[in-house]
């Protein structure tokens, strides 16, 4: 017998799984009470015991149950069914106030702590980013970290930046930080992070130079204002666009303001350089031929925020010394809207510090954005989109972005009051929304990966070096910290077509999905999720192996197994239609063969509609 036969249902093709998001009202059994005729139901018990543990599958405590793994879905890269058991004691709220008091560990920290920074610094922050994942308990935050890291991205594609991993460390340490922080200083922390500085070139860039003809770097410039702030368009407080009175969606900022926010941004470089040196500004003070002393200079200038270059320094063309700062001290105009901060920046006066000014002025354009009415729809609908849905209803979107604009004590941007109203809106917590056409989203390929491990407890005794890049479509077609672009992996408006465009209803993350990923996850799931990443690795420390040994002692009972199942995997989303199925399907494999019925169940769930779609 064949080690994956098929179940009746055909295999989860993109447009299938689209499908399954476009489902009319109704159409998802997944929410539906277990029949009287169904072989796990009972007139009589909730549970059954096993030991010293217990089976939900009826009655009261299965919709608890159900209901505590889809907020653990929604919020981590994975959890054990006895994570659902404690949370069925908690409230919701409970659990995310549990969550926010977790203290954050420092991505930074671990870096220069490793070794190997030494001599493969190019290999030290993915297993610091990998360990999170997969052992971190506060995993609210991971989850929010990571869903900031695709939309304030930087990358290490990019191999200055791969090379420098303080520099994507310390702004790895910002997103854990400001997950639970403030939008404000997640905008400005991220913009003087030294590797964003690299990444849209927003370091090094200098004052017009009238000789070369040159003007500031508009990179980074633009990209705050479309990417992480505001957007194109202006925006209503529930996310739809606002109308001219031609019925026309208005743009938030003209060319002339990514001009001038260039000019405000323009001046920065690495911290701890000699600027009485003026080649610093060109040459970086980074090399040594001792590691180790090359090593504490580049965890010197790329941990640390950038600082304003006020002394003589060297043209872009290194021929001529030019009169600092580097920044251009003219006046500015910026965003313009109603009770908006600091639409003006004073040109620099004598008396001045310079340095204070560079800062200032900074800081004076950050508020600018900050306070801009548009900041609350455009992030808050983008953090519902990676975390419960795709295709939030524009009340949802309202709602969230009324706390977003104060928190109920006055303040903007508390990441805290967002997530609370994100989390334990009625759209994400109560079950019959799931039923709605468009409700849901695709399950992102990292998260699949480190869920299947975090489910089972398997981890890396080694640590995480040594799991390679899974970009490629044979692998996951994704791997976090690896965007191919700023634009993410994909687009918050990406419709594919098919059932949603014609519905017109957004799914991002089929961007990244097509014939190639869909057969590449379902090979790459074979061999290395169902027992376990690197599970035949020669060094035994370099094994993550999944404890199935609850599950395996459900085998001889193919409903109670996949019901078991569907509630660790799909939070209980399984319509009861493919759990028969599956049933049957395992049913095939002779009793005595318990791990095969498992990993042919196994299988056959992380590749189906069911299980890809959160619902």
């Amino acid at each position: 017998m064949s080690m994956f036969p098929m179940a009746k249902r055909t295999f989860p093709g993109a447009l299938v799984v689209a499908a399954l998001l476009a489902l009319p009202p109704g159409a998802s059994a997944g929410d539906k009470a277990v029949s009287a005729n169904d072989p796990l139901s009972s007139e009589t018990k909730a549970f059954v015991p096993i030991g010293d543990q217990f089976l939900i599958f009826t009655g009261g405590l299965r919709k608890r149950a159900q209901a505590a793994a889809r907020l653990l879905r929604q919020t981590t890269f994975g959890y054990t069914r006895d994570d659902i058991v404690a949370l069925m004691n908690q409230s919701p709220q409970a659990w995310i106030e549990a969550q926010f008091a977790l203290p954050a560990t420092s991505h930074l920290a671990t870096v220069q702590a490793d070794p190997e920074r030494i001599s493969h610094p190019w290999d030290v922050v993915m297993p610091s980013i990998w360990k999170q994942y997969f052992e971190g308990q506060d995993q609210l935050r991971q989850r929010v970290a990571y869903a900031l890291s695709q939309i304030l991205v930087i990358s290490l594609a990019n191999n200055a930046i791969n090379d420098a991993p303080c520099g994507a460390a310390a702004y790895l340490d910002i997103l854990n930080s400001q997950a639970f922080g403030n939008v404000r200083t997640l905008l400005r922390d991220v913009t003087l992070n030294a590797a964003m500085g690299e990444y849209l070139s927003m370091r090094e860039s200098a004052k017009g130079d009238p000789i070369l003809q040159t003007q500031p770097d508009e990179n980074y410039a633009r990209e705050i204002m479309q990417l992480f702030s505001v957007g194109l368009w202006m925006l209503n407080a529930d996310g739809t666009r606002t109308l001219d009175g031609n019925g026309n969606p208005i743009p938030t900022y003209a060319e002339e303001t990514v001009r001038e926010f260039a000019r405000v941004l323009s001046g920065w470089t690495f911290a701890n350089q000699d600027q009485q040196n003026p080649n610093r500004w060109l040459s970086p003070d980074l090399w040594d031929s001792d590691p180790v002393i090359r090593a504490a200079k580049s965890c010197a200038a790329w941990g640390a925020p950038m600082a304003p270059w006020t002394e003589v320094y060297k043209s872009v063309d290194n021929t001529r010394y030019i009169s600092g700062p580097a920044h251009d001290t003219g006046p500015k105009t910026l965003l313009s809207y109603p009770n908006a901060p600091h639409t003006q920046i004073a040109a620099y006066g004598w008396g001045q510090s310079l340095d204070s000014y560079v800062r200032g002025s900074l800081e004076n354009a950050i508020d600018n954005i900050f306070y801009h009415p548009n900041v609350g729809p455009f992030l808050s609908r983008q953090l519902i989109q990676r975390l419960v849905t795709s295709n939030p209803s524009p009340a949802y979107i309202a709602r969230v972005s009324q706390k977003f604009n104060n928190n109920g004590q006055g303040v903007r941007g508390d990441m805290k009051a967002i997530l609370r109203a994100i989390l334990l809106d009625p759209e994400a917590r109560n079950g019959s929304f799931a039923k709605r056409p468009g409700y849901g989203k695709l399950t992102e390929p990292a998260i699949r990966f480190v869920q299947m491990h975090r489910a089972f407890r398997a981890i890396r005794p080694n640590g995480y070096r040594g799991l390679y890049d899974f970009s490629s479509p044979t692998n996951l077609n994704q791997n976090p910290l690896r965007s191919p672009s700023v634009f993410n992996f994909y687009h918050p408006d990406f419709m594919p077509t098919g059932p949603l465009s014609q519905n017109g209803l957004f799914g991002p993350e089929f961007e990244i999905t097509d014939a190639s990923s869909v057969a590449g996850y379902a090979n790459f799931s074979k061999y290395a999720l169902i027992d376990g990443f690197d599970h035949s690795s020669s060094t035994p420390g370099n094994r993550m192996i999944p404890d199935y040994s609850f599950y395996l002692g459900l085998t001889n009972n193919p409903a109670l197994l996949i019901e078991e199942l569907d509630l660790l995997l799909c939070a209980g989303g399984m319509t009861q239609e493919y759990k028969a199925q599956l049933a049957q399907s395992i049913s095939q494999i002779p009793a005595t063969s318990g791990s095969d019925r498992l990993h042919v169940a196994l299988w056959m769930i992380i590749n189906s509609p069911d299980y890809l779609v959160q619902k």
